[in-house]
């Protein structure tokens, strides 16, 4: 205890692991749908001949989003050859729409 009265404080903290992430297996077998195969395709067709920066990421203000996309911004800016060369593909997953700063990075995102 605080007091200096000798006492002896006991306190019982729990800690385990949740560990968070893909199932690469299922991405994995999701490739053998037609659907998906067509997708694939689609965007090979799309983006044949350029370089794709793939991003995904949750919306998330921690997560660097609006700093991403300046920093392609810039690159474009800077290096003019590489526009029409280079295209950043960025999958945002919202997460937490009600909290106002992420719908603050959302509307910043979306400028």
């Amino acid at each position: 205890g605080g007091g200096g009265g000798g006492g002896t404080m006991r306190h019982s903290v729990r800690v385990d692991a949740f560990p968070i992430g893909i199932d690469p297996d299922r991405f994995r077998r999701a490739l053998d749908a037609a659907e998906v195969k067509g997708r694939v395709l689609e965007l090979q067709r799309q983006y044949a001949g350029v370089s794709v920066l793939l991003g995904v990421d949750r919306v998330d203000y921690i997560k660097g989003i609006p700093h991403k996309l300046l920093a392609m911004e810039t690159l474009l800016e800077t290096h003019p050859q590489y526009v029409g060369r280079v295209v950043l593909l960025q999958i945002a997953v919202p997460t937490r729409t009600d909290v106002p700063e992420y719908q603050k990075l959302r509307a910043a995102a979306h400028e």
